[in-house]
């Protein structure tokens, strides 16, 4: 089998290089140059990537870039019979737009975004959600299992609206632990202990502390997610809620979050 992988960035690179690890023929496309991953053939038009494909992974920065590059009007024929699975972060609405176009010009669309980070793209332990037709879903599922653990959602949609939820969950506690820290620090508390009071109390124990609690022990960390791709994310998870005039509690963090990130993003 050939994989088109579309979109080499933090999360596509290691994904790319862990497919081709495991014996999948690769064929990569970046929009800006980039060094191939290990394993992996790059070309530098999409279409050629596609040519040659069964299987089309893509992981761009977000829903218009998605279109700019899967709905182009040279590149719409060569998705006749492939199977496309989207893994990139996008809103359910663009994620359906984009299926309805996959479907019109003759392939299958998957949504397939992963909850995980790059050390997970690397040994292939991501989380994966999948969105769309059940038995597309088992067509690529050995593909998937290399990745990490795939779960079949639900339909088109489905699979984006638990990704964005998710995000803006991890998002959520991150902000309130920050402000717990805050509070700490501004009455000369020791918030090293309230750091090692979160990892012994099981039941204060979110992913994104877990995940970095020595990060936050040392007060050093390299960060490996862009605060602009999570102002983004939180804007997909916010936008339906807003628009039905209800304002959910986590715009409070939302803000904490925006009035720190905006300087750095």
């Amino acid at each position: 089998m050939t994989i088109a992988f579309i979109g080499l960035g933090l999360m596509g690179r290691p994904m790319a290089a862990t497919l081709a690890a495991a014996g999948y023929k690769v064929i990569g496309f970046n929009r800006s140059q980039v060094e191939p991953p290990a394993g992996v053939a790059l070309v530098s038009d999409v279409a050629e990537a596609l040519r040659g494909a069964d299987t089309i992974f893509v992981m761009l920065t977000d829903g218009p870039a998605c279109e700019s590059v899967l709905l182009d009007e040279a590149v719409r024929p060569l998705l006749a019979g492939k199977q496309v699975v989207n893994s990139s972060t996008i809103s359910p609405e663009q994620s359906r737009i984009i299926e309805a176009a996959v479907s019109k010009a003759g392939g299958h669309y998957l949504e397939s975004p992963v909850l995980g980070s790059i050390p997970e793209a690397r040994s292939g332990s991501l989380q994966i959600m999948v969105g769309g037709q059940e038995a597309d879903y088992h067509a690529v599922l050995p593909l998937l299992q290399v990745l990490g653990k795939p779960e079949y959602i639900g339909s088109v949609g489905q699979a984006a609206a638990i990704k964005l939820a998710l995000n803006q969950l991890i998002g959520s506690l991150t902000a309130a632990f920050a402000l717990s820290l805050g509070w700490c620090s501004a009455r000369a508390s020791q918030w090293i202990a309230l750091c090692r009071s979160c990892v012994r109390a099981r039941y204060m124990r979110p992913l994104s502390i877990r995940s970095s609690q020595g990060c936050w022990i040392v007060s050093s960390i390299t960060p490996i997610f862009r605060s602009s791709t999570y102002l983004r994310i939180c804007g997909y998870s916010l936008a339906r809620p807003v628009a039905a005039g209800w304002i959910p509690i986590s715009l409070w963090d939302y803000s904490i979050f925006l009035s720190v990130a905006w300087k750095t993003a």
